[in-house]
């Protein structure tokens, strides 16, 4: 039962986690646009 509600509560975290990297992801294509341009 304990690793049930540990995993539950770790799917969150997951979620908010991917967002972030597309985030790094958006800003370092941002970047290269604003130095090829």
């Amino acid at each position: 039962m304990k690793q049930k509600k540990t995993a539950q509560k770790e799917k969150k975290p997951f979620v908010k986690a991917p967002a972030e990297q597309w985030q790094k992801l958006y800003d370092v294509i941002a970047k290269k646009l604003k130095l090829t341009k």
